[in-house]
């Protein structure tokens, strides 16, 4: 004890030496750590054979003291290649990672759970949150096309809060409802769905394409979209801070006619319907000279009304950390969207935040808490002139209004005065049509390891609770008045507008809670592995609707409905209730991780249907078989090999409510006068005949697969075949009950289709040196689908009949060309009034004259049956580009003229000598006539819709970390990136080829050029 307080002091002093010159001794070594398509977040850095380590951040950086320059960094990640760098005289590394797919452990969201890549039983494909970074489109749902296999999406619009892309998975596969169920942190359907989540936030996005996808029931045979959100990391604290500013502009601009070209293409019209000509030799001239611009303008409407490009901004900040005990990620996203409108009657703008936290409230129980506040706003242009209405008046305006004079008054619209002038309409001095929706979304759980009782058990659950607060105000303003120059006076008249501002205004409210509680259990006994779960879910939701109108309103200043007239004032108000209780459960198994077995099943319960008939089984089992891990196999240069299948039944309730018990409908339109001034009392009248056997549809899906890896998992391909047979599918029978009946009836579970189709994936990844990483992924989809039963009259002939053609399938008429002269004419079948530079029609029957019976039935469509993407990425020390090119073929949509203003093209490439045959003569005329037998829906004006467009690419710097530390930074990154660039089609200068109508009155696709930076402390 003397000896002890003696010499402690000393040995104190001693240990104080050695402990200072041990952190002396301390080397700091810093780095990045990329793989072939950029920064990798989250790679373990450890110290070989000591406890000291760290990770990388959301740039790839890290920096960490080594004890001296024989320390050996180890950098391990999961699905890369761990790799040993001894530091030496480095103080700064840059560490490619190469793809691991021979380890397999990559974690793949699936139904309820998560499993290993090298345990996947399903289909299942997965694109990585990184990769949905990289577009700069601001709808998540126009950054998927093409990503992976199975997953179809096509967008048909640009308009800025209303470009959500039309999704399929596996094509269309029935005459129903076909829209995927997305699933978001485990809750199914949230409010709002996927669209508008932010990138930044996303984690996981995985499609579940065959029977696995049981396990959601009676809402999964379309295919289930799994969305996963970033959760916390234990460390210290990393503030991430983005910021992206766009421009962007229409993929395709109309080239409409001038003036002078529409007053030829009106005289052409006037012949043909037998009228003298609009527009004298006289009036012709000056249009094309231009040499009186008040009395005969030259006007471009789209250069009128429309800019070059409008400006899209998104600021996106995170915070994410933790430690042993809780963990956190945070983050905040705003957003704006401007429309091509020059006075920017068209936009959206949307503010959210998100919290995901996780706490170990002891050794076995961890609980947390999710919640996402979001509210979005779209502001259009007045309520009856959506951008469909919108473009239909800029394709019918004339050239020859002149839409704001040089004096600055405005001229009038197509209308003759100021309410359609496209100036007031797309400025928002006609009025405005604003829609609000606020989503609060909360999630809490608990998952409680039950280990110390029964190995392998554990108990969970979680309950959410949505709310969304909808709101759309549409006014109706009176607009300034219009002006028509009057050459004889040297004057400008003015018209004033008759319209009165009116009011609309809708509130919705919509609540949704779910309950989960799951027992599970999984373990493992040398050779085998047991997994499973059951699981009990109830899901309620409840909303309601009010709505007033009021007009006559005494100015546009006031727009609230207390200074509307109460003379034809209007109010109503609407609820609806639904509900489900669903009983879930899993058994997995595995032996020597080589023979896997996967049974999912859900026992389904809906209230769209009649008590008694509530519930549906949805039974799915899939196996797989890893040939490689056999004892027989000896490979050098296949890594991989894995045989899987799947069989199942999966459901479609997406079916009107209360189909099966009679309904009533009210209203004054079906009352009864009364009274001495015989007014009309409401009254109740009998809906649709009760379908009291009405059940949900049933998909019977089979799927055979292979994967296969090569080179050590450098190479990778993955083929898969399914089958899905739809029955049970809504449809009405009234096409073979006679209409002489009077009869209408219910909606019955006839339908059958059946889809088939084949996917392909291939992968290669590869580096050069040690700085210089690159990667190939390439996918393809192929999916056909028939209509095997459809309700059709026996009269209609069998090649017009829909059975054993594709769903969507065009009838039209065959063409053969144009006619040339009238003998070409007079020497076959034609419609009446047939002149030459007409479409020519195939007589299909042969009955001598063309009509309704000679229409056939083809078996092309406008959603894609083949749809393709690949992807190249390069990284080089600080430099990284991706470039993403996405395609379709196999579908056509029909394009034709619809009255003037037409495309340019439809103009300049009419019939009008013998000889020309790429377009019909004109028959068009203005304001949207069309006349003559060219109008018929004809073959000649489908057009293959294939395409091969550069959908996305991006170039970024990461800024070295020698640089980041003299300004206190932890990483940052620059890029520039384009989505939609330019795309190889048939649609020409005007159209693009994804158009979601026939004539072509919809806001464009749009192409965005943005520049980027994320930086974090």
């Amino acid at each position: 004890m003397i000896f002890s307080t003696r010499f402690s002091p000393l040995l104190l002093a001693v240990a104080l030496f050695f402990s200072a010159l041990a952190v002396r001794a301390q080397v700091p070594v810093s780095g990045r750590v990329t793989d072939a398509s950029g920064p990798l977040v989250g790679v373990s850095v450890i110290i070989k054979g000591a406890n000291g380590g760290t990770s990388t951040n959301a740039e790839g950086h890290f920096t960490i003291n080594v004890p001296s320059a024989d320390a050996v960094l180890v950098f391990s990640y999961i699905g890369y290649i761990p790799r040993e760098i001894q530091v030496g005289k480095q103080s700064k590394l840059d560490v490619l990672l190469e793809a691991d797919t021979k380890a397999l452990d990559e974690v793949v969201v699936v139904g309820y759970g998560t499993k290993t890549r090298a345990d996947l039983t399903g289909s299942v494909s997965t694109i990585k949150g990184a990769e949905l970074e990289k577009s700069p489109a601001s709808n998540l749902t126009n950054s998927i096309a093409g990503r992976v296999p199975g997953l179809i999406a096509n967008t048909r619009s640009g308009e800025p809060g209303n470009d959500n892309a039309e999704i399929f998975v596996r094509g269309k596969a029935t005459l129903g409802s076909t829209g995927a169920l997305v699933v978001i942190d485990g809750i199914p359907d949230r409010s709002g769905g996927f669209a508008r989540l932010n990138p930044a936030d996303i984690e996981s996005f995985t499609v579940i394409k065959d029977a696995t996808a049981a396990i959601y029931g009676a809402r999964s045979a379309n295919g289930v979209i799994l969305i996963t959100t970033k959760r916390g990391q234990a460390g210290k604290p990393v503030l991430s801070i983005g910021t992206n500013w766009s421009l962007t502009q229409a993929t395709r601009v109309p080239q409409m006619l001038g003036s002078y070209e529409y007053a030829l293409a009106t005289n052409e019209y006037d012949r043909m319907i037998g009228q003298n000509p609009t527009w004298p030799d006289a009036s012709l001239q000056k249009f094309r000279d231009g040499s009186d611009p008040l009395s005969f303008p030259r006007t471009d409407w789209w250069d009128a009304t429309m800019k070059k490009q409008a400006l899209q901004h998104n600021q996106v900040i995170s915070l994410r950390g933790g430690t042993d005990k809780v963990t956190y990620f945070l983050s905040g996203q705003y957003q704006k969207q401007d429309g091509i409108y020059k006075k920017d009657a068209a936009y959206y703008k949307q503010a959210q935040a998100r919290a995901n936290v996780d706490m170990a409230v002891t050794d076995n129980l961890k609980i947390g808490v999710d919640v996402l506040y979001r509210n979005e706003f779209r502001n259009s242009a007045v309520g009856n002139y959506n951008a469909g209405a919108i473009f239909r008046e800029l394709w019918l305006a004339y050239p020859y209004l002149v839409p704001i004079y040089p004096n600055g008054l405005v001229g009038p619209g197509i209308g003759g005065g100021p309410n359609n002038s496209m100036v007031y309409v797309t400025s928002g001095e006609a009025g405005y049509n604003r829609n609000t929706n606020d989503y609060l979304q909360t999630k809490t759980y608990f998952k409680w390891d039950l280990s110390k009782l029964v190995d392998g058990v554990f108990l969970d659950g979680y309950y959410a609770y949505d709310l969304t607060f909808s709101k759309n105000k549409a006014f109706t303003k009176t607009p300034p008045p219009a002006f028509r120059y009057d050459a004889a006076t040297g004057k400008y008249v003015q018209i004033n507008s008759a319209i009165k501002p009116s009011l609309s205004e809708v509130r919705g409210t919509l609540k949704q809670n779910l309950m989960n509680i799951r027992l599970g259990y999984n373990n493992r006994f040398g050779d085998h592995s047991v997994e499973g779960f059951a699981a009990y879910e109830r899901f309620e939701g409840n909303a309601d609707e009010i709505s007033a109108f009021r007009s006559n309103f005494l100015s546009n200043s006031l727009d609230q409905l207390s200074a509307g007239s109460l003379i034809g004032q209007q109010n109503n108000s609407t609820a609806a209730q639904t509900g489900r209780n669903n009983f879930i459960a899993r058994a997995s198994y595995g032996f020597k991780n080589k023979y896997l077995f996967d049974y999912n099943m859900r026992y389904d319960g809906s209230q769209n249907f009649p008590e008694g008939k509530r519930y549906g089984f949805f039974p799915a089992v899939s196996a797989a078989w890893r040939i490689s891990q056999e004892d027989f196999f000896n490979s050098k240069s296949i890594t991989e090999l894995k045989l899987r299948g799947s069989w199942g039944k999966t459901g479609n309730d997406v079916v009107s409510a209360f189909n099966y018990i009679q309904t009533y409908l009210l209203g004054t339109g079906y009352g009864y006068s009364l009274g001495p001034a015989a007014s009309q009392v409401s009254s109740l009248v009998p809906g649709p005949t009760p379908n009291k056997n009405i059940t949900w549809e049933v998909a019977t899906t089979t799927d055979v697969a292979l994967d296969a890896q090569f080179l050590k998992g450098k190479l990778g391909v993955t083929i898969d075949y399914f089958r899905s047979m739809r029955t049970g599918i809504l449809i009405t029978r009234s096409e073979s009950v006679p209409a002489y009946t009077g009869l209408t009836l219910p909606n019955q579970n006839l339908g059958k289709v059946l889809n088939r189709g084949i996917e392909l994936e291939a992968y290669y990844n590869g580096t050069i040196g040690n700085s210089f990483g690159y990667n190939i992924r390439g996918n393809l989809t192929f999916a056909r689908n028939k209509v095997i039963f459809m309700d059709e009259a026996a009269s209609v002939p069998s090649y017009q009949r829909k059975t054993d053609i594709p769903i969507d399938s065009w009838l039209v008429y065959e063409s053969d060309g144009l006619y040339q002269n009238q003998a070409e004419i007079d020497a076959s079948p034609h419609p009446a009034n047939t002149a030459p530079g007409d479409i020519r029609y195939k007589d299909i029957n042969g009955d001598g004259a063309i009509n309704g019976l000679d229409q056939v039935r083809k078996s092309s469509v406008r959603t894609p049956q083949l749809i393709y993407g690949t992807s190249l990425g390069l990284s080089w020390r600080n430099l990284d580009l991706s470039v993403f090119v996405q395609g379709q073929a196999m579908a056509q949509s029909y394009l034709a003229p619809a009255g003037l203003n037409m495309a340019r093209e439809f103009f300049d490439g009419r019939w009008q000598k013998e000889g020309d045959n790429q377009f019909p003569r004109n028959f068009n005329g203005p304001t949207g006539a069309s006349r003559g037998v060219n109008t018929l829906t004809s073959d000649f004006w489908l057009r293959n819709a294939a395409f091969v467009r550069l959908k996305n690419v991006e170039l970024g710097f990461t800024v070295p970390s020698a640089l980041l530390k003299k300004a206190k930074m932890h990483s940052a990154r620059i890029y520039i990136n384009g989505s939609n660039l330019f795309s190889i089609d048939q649609f020409g200068p005007s159209f693009d080829p994804e158009m979601p109508n026939n004539t072509g009155y919809y806001y464009p696709q749009q192409r965005v050029v943005n520049l980027g930076a994320n930086i974090s402390f």
